[in-house]
């Protein structure tokens, strides 16, 4: 009965790690969704729309396990705050969308030092 009870456990465990919740933080998260599907991954998360500073602290309780960010509307403070969870959690996966003249929408992976 015992093994059951362990059982269990790992198979919640493994489902847990099978579904990946994604952050997207823009005024029109729509718009990143075709984005974040391509990207690894992204195909079977979860889409979900938060502010930064809350898909921040989502990152730093291991809520969300990628956070989409739209760079134009990126403030200096949101940046660093971006940074600081990159250092600590270099895990999560941070992606920045940027739209460069004459260039379709693209997430650029977050490659900013520590």
């Amino acid at each position: 009965m015992n093994s059951r009870v362990q059982h269990r456990e790992t198979d919640t465990r493994a489902s847990r790690k099978a579904f990946k919740v994604f952050a997207i933080c823009d005024d029109e998260p729509a718009r990143l969704e075709v984005p974040c599907r391509n990207l690894p991954n992204g195909r079977g998360a979860a889409l979900v729309h938060f502010d930064v500073a809350s898909a921040i602290d989502a990152a730093f309780k291991g809520v969300i396990d990628a956070l989409v960010v739209d760079w134009s509307e990126s403030s200096p403070e949101q940046l660093t705050a971006l940074s600081f969870l990159h250092r600590e959690r270099p895990q999560l996966r941070i992606y920045l969308a940027m739209e460069d003249a004459g260039s379709t929408l693209h997430l650029q992976p977050w490659t900013f030092g520590y």
